[in-house]
Order: C-alpha cells, then sequence, then structure tokens
C-alpha cells in the first residue's frame, strides 16, 4: 500500500515537517531534505486521513487529508481544538471522547497502545462517525513503522461510508423480500383454508379454474 510504504521512511526522528521542539531530534540522524519533501507530498496526495504517532502517542506528523478533517469538524469550544494538530496525545483525545459512539473511541485507544506496545501487530477497528448533516462510517488501521525505536506507529482512517451505505440499502431489500414471501405465505394459507369446504362439480381438466369449484353442502 503506497501511504504505508511511504511512512516506513517516517519516525519521529524524521519529522521536521511540524513545529516541534529541536530538543526532539537531538542525536537524530536526519534524512534528506529532498525524501522528506517528497514524502510529505505523497502523504498529502492520498485522500486517507494518516498521522504518525510516536511511542507515547503523540501526533508527530499528519497529512492534509487529517488536517482538513480536524479543522472541518473541530469541536466549536476553544477546549476541544488543536486535540488533533502535530504535539497532542491521540491516545488522550481518544480516552476523553465523550458522547455518541466514544466506546469506540475507547477501543481505538486500546488498539494502538497495544500496537505501540508490541502486543499487536496491526489493529482495525470500523465505526460511526455522522456529522450534523451527513451519516459516515470510517475504518481506522494502525500498524507499526519498521525498525522504529522506540515504537512508532501510522494510523490510517478511511472513509467506507460508500460500503457502509449499500451494505445498508440491501438489508433494507432482504427485509422487503422476506416481509413480501411472509405475506405470500398468509395469502397462500387463507386460500387453502377457502379451499377446504370446495368441492369440483365435475372431474377436473386441464385448464379448469376456480369456477369449477361449488362448496359443499353443511359447510
Amino acid at each position: 500500500v503506497t501511504w504505508y510504504r511511504v511512512a516506513q521512511t517516517l519516525s519521529v526522528r524524521h519529522v521536521s515537517q511540524q513545529r516541534m521542539s529541536p530538543s526532539t531530534f537531538q542525536g537524530c540522524e536526519m534524512p534528506d531534505r529532498r525524501d522528506r519533501f517528497l514524502s510529505a507530498k505523497v502523504l498529502d496526495a492520498i485522500d486517507a486521513n494518516i498521522a504518525v504517532l510516536n511511542s507515547k502517542g503523540m501526533i508527530v506528523m499528519t497529512n492534509k487529508a487529517w488536517r482538513d478533517f480536524a479543522l472541518q469538524n473541530q469541536p466549536h469550544d476553544d477546549a476541544g481544538r488543536g486535540g488533533l494538530d502535530a504535539g497532542a496525545n491521540y491516545l488522550g483525545v481518544c480516552e476523553n471522547a465523550r458522547g455518541y459512539s466514544s466506546e469506540n473511541a475507547l477501543l481505538a485507544r486500546d488498539g494502538i497502545r497495544a500496537v505501540l506496545q508490541g502486543r499487536k501487530r496491526t489493529f482495525s477497528l470500523e465505526y460511526p462517525c455522522h456529522s450534523a448533516d451527513k451519516n459516515r462510517w470510517f475504518l481506522m488501521r494502525v500498524k507499526a513503522i519498521p525498525r522504529s525505536v522506540p515504537r512508532e506507529v501510522v494510523v490510517v482512517h478511511f472513509d467506507v461510508s460508500d460500503r457502509y451505505l449499500a451494505e445498508l440499502q440491501l438489508v433494507h431489500k432482504q427485509q422487503e423480500l422476506e416481509a413480501a414471501l411472509l405475506q405470500l405465505q398468509e395469502v397462500t394459507a387463507s386460500i387453502r383454508l377457502s379451499l377446504r369446504g370446495l368441492k369440483p362439480v365435475r372431474p377436473l381438466e386441464e385448464g379448469d379454474g376456480p369456477a369449477v369449484f361449488a362448496r359443499g353442502k353443511g359447510s
């Protein structure tokens, strides 16, 4: 996957695009500026929301899609702003989530932490993230950056709303079909009950319809 191959070259020691403290990079070998620029450009070209986290869960790099999504969906109160920027602790953001689907945020926190601690190689989570005017679903994938010491991870959020909506439409169609079949069974049972009191007025022939039946005496 393109985003992951690019991310393999990124770690907290390889990030200079964000406004981090110079002490973050002390004693670290920095890659060629041209390579950093190219990696950032490739990440920015990807539609998925991507962030690199250090071993403590701090955001050290994001792509344009991540920053745009954070800007468009940021809380209106000052306390919630900046929570998805470089320097913020993403584990803390997940842990402090409140309201709708906050339980999924806790699952995300635990999954990211498990990858950071080496207890899992990867982690995936599908979750709803509805806005005021649109229903949305996302798939989050977390994977460790190879040879990163301390261990760092790439977090990617894919928008899978189209797939979810298609699945919901399919479920709705299946429910309509099941309801129609149930109604057909009820009609068939009703017809069978009404035919129990009928007998043929002459021997049945091919092509005969209901007109050859008459209700028997005493019925």
